[in-house]
Parts: structure tokens; sequence; C-alpha cells
């Protein structure tokens, strides 16, 4: 405010000094007017521009100010600005000095002398802010700043900061690495001086270590175990005095998806059918249902590695409906449904049905041998007839024995050589 009255006081005592007797009123009160407007917009540019020098002091700034009393240590970014807060007072004259050399004198908020070292490198403003573009290392030490009355040079008070520049800290790298399913390790890294990194998962507070106290640029380092089953938001903040970062990341559980599960259904004979249900991937929980009627559920089976995980239960032949196999975990759920076919005939001219949901190279095997089967059996006899004396001989189906009971071929009667003729 007071630069700004000076200013508009200058700008009058112009204004008067521009009239000139003789002059016409008209040119005068023209002209007049005219130095008013130019004086004006003079004034609003000083003040935005000093506004604007103001505000970019504080943009991403480090502080230090002297106008507390006391020692004070202060810590500044490298290659970022620095700012030094300096009194200004009426009837004060303000000597600023690292160590011995002086950087600069002030009186009033006058700046009377700036060190050549730094005229290149520093803004002064009015209030007393005295800015470095880009901190370095050298600019790390010791400061003093001493106040004395400008009338009889009485020394009014002195003030000792320590000034450390630091490197920044970079954005932290978080890394999560699954051992197991019952196991992980979640690492967090960082690079800078004196970094202190600290781990939270979901805001609680995981570990805080002490501070890396090393002089020159280094990568810092922290690593935790979790239980592999954890989720969540984990943050990682590094920071030291100058500077301050964080990663936000969301923790994934270790355990692999299920995969679709594969459904076969596969007759024994006209009374009995087995159907199974397989899939791929961590602690495989199954449930089978049959037109919505619960036939099994299984607890999830927990292996070290992923594997593929399978459950088969034994129905009557002639069972009709809608099997749905669902297989889960605590992070996916898959489904398949089939529909089940009845097993008709006898154990004479039985065949094995086999379904396979997903195709897979096992499933392809399997119907390929029952067409080769089937093939070979209407090639030879076309109606298969077991022989008493034939009652334990094993019958191969797709890789499936099926023993054949003596008690049962009894039953069929024999065919005669007439009848085939």
């Amino acid at each position: 405010m007071q630069i700004t009255s000076s200013i508009i006081l200058a700008a009058q005592r112009k204004k008067t000094r521009a009239y000139h007797p003789g002059a016409s009123e008209e040119f005068t009160g023209n002209k007049l007017q005219k130095r008013h407007i130019l004086n004006v917009k003079m004034i609003s540019i000083y003040v935005i521009t000093v506004a604007l020098a103001v505000t970019a002091v504080g943009q991403r700034s480090s502080e230090c100010n002297l106008t507390e009393p006391g020692p004070q240590t202060c810590f500044g970014v490298l290659g970022e600005p620095l700012v030094f807060y300096l009194p200004t007072k009426p009837h004060m004259k303000t000597s600023f000095k690292k160590s011995t050399e002086n950087i600069l004198t002030l009186i009033n908020d006058t700046l009377i002398r700036l060190n050549e070292k730094y005229k290149n490198r520093t803004i002064f403003f009015p209030n007393g802010t005295l800015k470095l573009e880009k901190a370095t290392k050298h600019d790390s030490g010791e400061y003093n700043m001493e106040t004395h009355s400008s009338t009889d040079g009485v020394l009014l008070h002195t003030v000792n900061i320590h000034l450390h520049i630091l490197a920044p800290v970079s954005e932290p790298a978080v890394m999560q690495m699954c051992l197991s399913p019952k196991q992980m390790t979640v690492s967090c890294f960082s690079e800078g001086e004196e970094v202190e990194l600290i781990l939270s998962l979901d805001d609680k507070l995981l570990i805080q270590p002490t501070a890396n106290g090393t002089e020159n640029n280094s990568v810092s380092n922290v690593t935790i175990n979790l239980p592999g089953q954890q989720m969540g938001n984990l943050t990682c903040v590094a920071q030291n005095n100058a500077s301050r970062k964080q990663t936000i990341t969301h923790l994934t559980s270790c355990t692999a998806p299920v995969s679709e599960p594969a459904v076969l259904q596969m007759c024994l004979s006209p009374q009995q059918m087995t159907v199974s249900c397989s899939s791929e991937g961590d602690e495989v929980e199954f449930t089978l249902f049959l037109d919505d009627n619960l036939l099994i559920k299984t607890q999830p089976s927990i292996a070290e590695n992923r594997n593929i995980s399978n459950v088969s239960i034994s129905l009557h032949g002639q069972l009709l409906g809608k099997l749905m196999c669902i297989v889960q975990n605590n992070i996916s759920r898959e489904q398949t449904i089939i529909h089940l076919i009845s097993c008709a005939g006898n154990i004479s001219d039985h065949c094995i049905v086999t379904v396979a949901v997903v195709v897979s190279a096992v499933a392809i095997l399997l119907i390929l041998a029952v067409f080769l089967g089937i093939w070979k059996f209407k090639n030879t006899a076309g109606i298969m007839t077991v022989n008493e004396d034939e009652a334990e001989e094993d019958v191969v189906y797709s890789d499936i024995r099926l023993k054949q009971l003596a008690r049962e071929t009894r039953e069929t009667p024999p065919i005669s050589n007439q009848d085939e003729s």
C-alpha cells in the first residue's frame, strides 16, 4: 500500500507540472487526462506484477523464515526454488550472510547491496522476500542475519539458521510378489536422500522404518510379508525433510482363478452312471445341482501350486435332467450346465456316452475311441454276444474297462445257427 501511494503521489506531481500558463484550457485538460490514464495503467501493471511475483514465490518453494527469533534448521529441495523471508521495518538495517560472506544489505525495505554471486540467480521483493531460483548443494551451510538500528547502529537481534539441501524423493514403486496362495511379499522403492518409507493398508499403518541417512542419492526400499489372501489399497509414502510423494496400489489375492468346468457323463450300466466335473485353479470348491437340487458341495482343495481339481459322483443310470456344476474360489466363479442322457439298453449293447463341455485333448480322444469301438462292433458281429465261457473277459471302451459279470451274461440266451440263417 505504501508503494502504491508513493506512485500515485508522484503521478499527481507530474500532472501539476504538466500545466503551462498560456496554453489553451482544452489542450491542457486533454493532455492531463491522457497522462492521468497512463499513470493509472502503469500503477495497475505494477501492482499486478508484484502480486504475480509474490504468488510465484509460494509455488513449489521451500522456505526459511528469518523473521522468527532463535536458531533454526531449514531444508531445501535440490534444483527447486528456495525462499528466505527477511524482516523489513522502518529505521532498520538488515545484513544477511552465509558464514562470513555477505549476501545482501537492506535499509528499511530497500535493497542496498547484493552479492555478485547471487545477482543472476535471485529475485528480491520489497516485502523482504529473497528467492533463489534453483537451490544447489553449495547453498547448504550456516547462515546469519543481523538487524541494527539505521540511526545509531545498535544491534537489535540476530538469527542463525542451518540450511540443508536434499535431493527430492522419487515417486515410490510398489511390487507385489506371490510366494504361494498363503503368502506374498510387498516391496516399496524410492530414490532420494534421507528417504523414509511408510506403508499402510486401507489407512492402517503397517510399517514405518527410520530414515536412510545417506548423503548421496540412493535407492531405499522396504519389504514386508503379508497373507496370500490379503486384499485392499496399499499406500507407500516416500518422504524426507524436503519432499513427499506417494503411490497407491490395489493388492490382489494370490489365488489363481478357476477355469470353466468340464463335465463328463459316463454310463456304467442301465442302472448306474458317473458324472465328473473338473476345473483348473487354486482352492477350488465344487457344487453339483440336478434340476436345482443339491447333489454335493466340496470344501476348497488347498495346494501350493495351481493344479486341476475334480469331483465325481455315482447316479442312477435312468436319471434325466439339467446337471449344473459350479466351481469357485475366493476371487472367481464359473459354471457349466449339461442335460443328462438315460443309460438305456443292457450291458451287452451298452455304449459309453461322453459329454465334454469344455473341449480338450482328453475329451477328443475319448470321443474318437467311442466311435472307433462302435465302428469295429458293427463291422464284426452286428449284435455283440457274450458266451458263458467268456464271462470273465474284459471289454475296453475309451480306456475304461468294464468287467462283465457271469451271472448277467448267463441270462442272455445263446443265438442258434438256425436263427442266424
